[in-house]
């Protein structure tokens, strides 16, 4: 054992060589300990190399504190555990690092819990993720080795028992099982990912939690988490028929009962449009199932949008102008041309394609096809009349909505009235800043933007200081 002694002077003098001797000192705690099913050995190292090999871990952990420090903090601990784990066969391929101090760290993104224990997931420029809340410390889930973007934002979803992370304008996307720190990776194909969110959402069908994911600019798979099978697996087609599929995905929208999401994209010229998919036939027709809206408006993909319950959804519109098509009077209209903020749909109505343009001009800046609207003025526009960004938020208790926009935070009911406004919780960053990613924003900007919480009704960011939430109030919005 003369070897591991030395270990703790070299890693003070060259973090390499201290690295190799890491490898060294592994492989021969290998060789001499034989194989996996042995017990650990309770002699070879007072560090705690050993405890790597532990017969039982849930976790494989790095608990030395003195001689570790490099490997832990360079994250070598990872993928040390990650090939301990793989020789073992082990279903824990990371390592476990308690009392992390995340003021230390560059935090990219942060996402709630879907769960009734107030729990966050955080993604760091390390490569780390992160699990826990402000009053028992966070600690290392996994070190994600694809998610390599840091120049533009990185998003979060949070689906108990997974995560899922994606570099929003990016190629890549890895899930984490919370329970046991397993990783999937995933990947979609680079054609204008640039300004196209990476398409991501979870659901739940007959009883499993599923994972959607955008493989190609056109195409949306679904994957079981548990089992890691493609459900989605399709026969070899011609690229011409490919290519015929003329959507570009981007964010996807998922019903509270995981029987519908919408995929809030575009198509070419480009001209956004919100697209409508039922699980159940998705799973056998994938994209030809789809369900058009009628809604066709110009840059602004991505815009607010939420269900509101199960059969329907609402989104903001852009500001425009329209005007009667010649011949027709305003007594032949559904209604005379007017803009409305707010637009509703429902499910069925979209699927039985009761939604037309008959007896209106310039359709592609502002179609009046909806089953009901609302005024209101709580999003922000460019000189356009093209909404900049924003998010929508139902709240099913109470059957309101909560809008986030650079202007703040409101409380809506549904016909528009505004039941309460924050001005200082709001969105820093547009989503048309960034689609510029590193170009017009840095980290610090966009982790200025605020996040909703639907479950515990409150708003939330991470910055210098920590975690910081700020809640309506109750008693007056919900």
């Amino acid at each position: 054992m003369g070897i591991l002694p030395n270990f703790c002077f070299y890693v003070k003098i060259n973090p390499k060589i201290a690295s190799f001797f890491l490898d060294i000192c592994i492989i021969w705690v290998f060789r001499y300990h034989g194989h996996r099913q042995k017990a650990a050995p309770q002699n070879a190292t007072s560090w705690g190399i050993a405890r790597l090999l532990r017969p039982a871990p849930r976790y494989a952990a790095f608990e030395s504190r003195h001689c570790l420090w490099y490997a832990v903090e360079s994250h070598k601990a990872a993928a040390y555990a990650r090939w301990v784990a793989a020789i073992f066969e082990s279903e824990v391929p990371m390592a476990r690092l308690r009392d992390v101090d995340l003021h230390e760290r560059t935090v990219l993104a942060i996402q709630n819990a879907n769960t009734q224990d107030e729990q966050y997931a955080l993604f760091c420029a390390d490569g780390g993720v992160y699990h826990g809340n402000k009053e028992d410390g966070f600690v290392l889930l996994a070190v994600l080795e694809n998610i390599r973007r840091f120049d533009g934002p990185i998003k979060m979803y949070y689906h108990f028992p997974y995560l899922c992370v994606t570099e929003r304008y990016g190629l890549n996307a890895a899930t984490v099982d919370i329970r046991t720190g397993q990783t999937r990776s995933f990947a979609r194909e680079d054609y204008h990912c640039d300004v196209s969110s990476y398409s991501a959402g979870f659901l739940e069908h007959q009883e499993r939690v599923l994972l959607i994911h955008q493989t190609q600019w056109n195409r949306l798979d679904i994957s079981d988490l548990e089992t890691g099978k493609l459900l989605t697996k399709r026969q070899a087609v011609p690229q011409e028929a490919v290519d015929d599929i003329d959507y570009f995905h981007s964010l996807l929208h998922v019903s509270p009962d995981g029987k519908h999401f919408l995929s809030n994209g575009w198509i070419w010229h480009p001209v956004d449009h919100i697209r409508c998919f039922e699980t159940a036939r998705f799973l056998k027709e994938y994209e030809s199932c789809e369900a058009q809206t009628a809604y066709y408006s110009g840059y602004a993909w991505d815009r607010p949008c939420t269900f509101v319950g199960n059969d329907g959804f609402v989104l903001a519109s852009d500001q425009g102008q329209l005007s009667m098509a010649e011949g027709v009077v305003a007594s032949a209209l559904k209604e005379p041309p007017a803009y409305h903020q707010l637009l509703y749909y429902q499910i069925s109505e979209v699927e039985a394609r009761l939604y037309t343009y008959s007896g209106y001009e310039n359709q592609d800046t502002l179609p009046l096809a909806y089953s009901g609207k609302a005024d209101c003025d709580v999003f922000a526009f460019d000189e356009y009349g093209e909404i900049t960004g924003g998010e929508l938020h139902y709240d099913a208790e109470s059957g309101h909505l909560v809008a986030l926009s650079e202007k703040g935070a409101f409380a809506l009911a549904l016909d528009g009235r505004v039941l309460y406004e924050d001005p200082d919780i709001r969105l820093h960053v547009s989503n048309w800043a960034l689609r510029q990613g590193a170009k017009t924003v840095k980290t610090a900007d966009w982790m200025q933007n605020w996040q909703y919480d639907t479950l515990r009704r409150s708003f939330y960011r991470f910055h210098a200081q920590g975690i910081e939430k700020k809640l309506f109030p109750q008693r007056v919005v919900f």
